[in-house]
């Protein structure tokens, strides 16, 4: 692991009481490869005296037999009123942001021992709201109690300095502390995440965890990637983002069936985000098709026996492909039955679930199918349509008036006739989501 040291400079820097001060301390310890040192008017004063900072840095280098690529000194020659916290706090903040962009493999070390007490403070501040990896340092005193000043800055002396400092020993004594840091930042947000993802927020729990990367594991950032993706039906980029994983979330593997249930479940999370209008515009598809898979099984009548392929997709009821079989003509007299029976007339036009519940209502006897079907395309009928072309504000409240049912109502139809398509949902599958976000949430907490 290499080090990047960020420090203030203070009163008993580079060395005082015969021991290192803080910054040598901690370059002695770690031996970090850059030195960032932050000086005040008066430091900077005392540096153009003899550049004993820097100094007393190379004498380390010597001594240690390591070598200190840069040490580069922040200049704030009119910084005289260091008494006040908020002077620094911006301007720390700042270029630590710049350090670390400009060393990412290497760990940042902060000096919260040297300086006045506003900059260790703010530094302090910082290293536990920061965003990113950020090690805080402090360095007891020789005497473990606040170092006598012996000597005028004036008087000081570089060279006698570093040949009586008792610390230049193999065994000298660490005084670095580490400051325990929890990221209160870090952890604010990750408790956003995890709210976030109560709300199926996908998108926001993945722009809020690239936040702070840093504290994310690879291993869930993948999983927020594929929550995203599934929400959105990419099949393609939910199997990306978990390849490499063994992790599964969708609880029907592959085919029809799948693409259909997934839809139904986005439908679901729409639903419980409150969002009737979404939840109603996007009925039509799946009721569709899960007519049609119910028209097959349980009549065995499939769409090409009674419709052409239009050339954009879908299909379009002919006359002329029913009149050509036996089970043709069959259909052709149930459709027509069936539009006598709604005072409509009998035209050819694109494959709807009115058309389908005609077929249903003179060829199935099974009368409980029949009326969720019918239940289905009222449904559609009474609100879709109005919330698919109008502005109009659709709550739960507006869809009951309409229908009599609740959205949670048509739900729970919808899943019915899921199940009469012949698609094996356990109950358990309909919480696949919530199963989902609680392995993102144990995945959060494991960086």
């Amino acid at each position: 692991m290499s080090y990047v040291l960020f420090t203030p400079v203070g009163g008993h820097d580079p060395i005082a009481s015969y021991r290192d001060g803080a910054v040598l301390h901690i370059c002695r310890v770690y031996r970090p490869e850059k030195v960032y040192l932050y000086l005040s008017h008066e430091m900077l004063e005392r540096s153009r005296q003899d550049d004993r900072y820097r100094v007393s840095l190379q004498k380390l280098q010597e001594y240690l037999h390591y070598e200190i690529k840069e040490v580069k000194m922040i200049e704030r020659d009119e910084l005289t009123q260091v008494q006040l916290f908020d002077t620094f706090y911006t301007d720390f903040d700042q270029i630590l942001r710049q350090i670390h962009a400009e060393n990412p493999d290497s760990e940042l070390l902060v000096n919260l021992s040297s300086g006045t007490p506003a900059m260790k403070s703010a530094l302090n501040v910082i290293s536990v709201l920061t965003p990113y990896a950020m090690r805080a340092m402090q360095v007891s005193t020789p005497n473990m109690r606040e170092n006598p000043k012996d000597e005028a800055p004036q008087d000081y002396d570089v060279e006698s300095s570093w040949e009586c400092n008792e610390d230049n020993t193999e065994d000298f004594y660490n005084r670095c502390h580490e400051v325990p840091n929890d990221h209160l930042l870090v952890k604010i947000k990750k408790e956003s995440i995890q709210r976030l993802l109560d709300a199926y927020n996908y998108k926001a729990a993945m722009l809020m965890a690239q936040d702070i990367s840093e504290f994310i594991s690879e291993r869930a950032m993948k999983m927020l990637q594929a929550a995203e993706c599934r929400l959105q039906l990419d099949q393609r980029g939910y199997d990306k983002a978990l390849q490499g994983l063994e992790c599964q979330f969708m609880p029907i593997k592959s085919g029809e069936h799948r693409q259909i249930f997934e839809y139904v479940l986005s439908l679901q999370i729409k639903l419980e985000q409150g969002n009737y209008a979404d939840f109603l515009r996007g009925l039509t598809p799946v009721a569709a098709d899960v007519f049609e898979i119910c028209l097959k099984n349980q009549l065995h009548i499939t769409s090409d026996q009674y419709c052409e392929r239009k050339q954009k997709g879908g299909w379009k009821v002919s006359k002329c492909v029913m009149q050509e079989t036996t089970v043709g003509q069959k259909i052709y007299t149930a459709i027509k039955r069936g539009a006598e029976r709604s005072k409509k007339q009998f035209e050819e036009r694109e494959l709807n679930t009115q058309i389908m519940l005609w077929i249903f209502w003179d060829l199935s006897s099974d009368q409980s199918l029949i009326d969720d079907l019918k239940k289905m395309r009222d449904v559609e009928s009474k609100v879709r349509n109005v919330a698919a072309h109008e502005i109009v504000s659709v709550t739960n409240d507006w869809i009951k008036n309409r229908t009599e049912m609740t959205g949670e109502d048509i739900m729970k139809l919808l899943k019915r006739l899921v199940a009469r398509a012949g698609i094996r949902a356990k109950a358990e599958y309909w919480n696949s989501y919530n199963d989902m976000n609680f392995a993102i949430s144990a995945e959060l907490l494991q960086k």
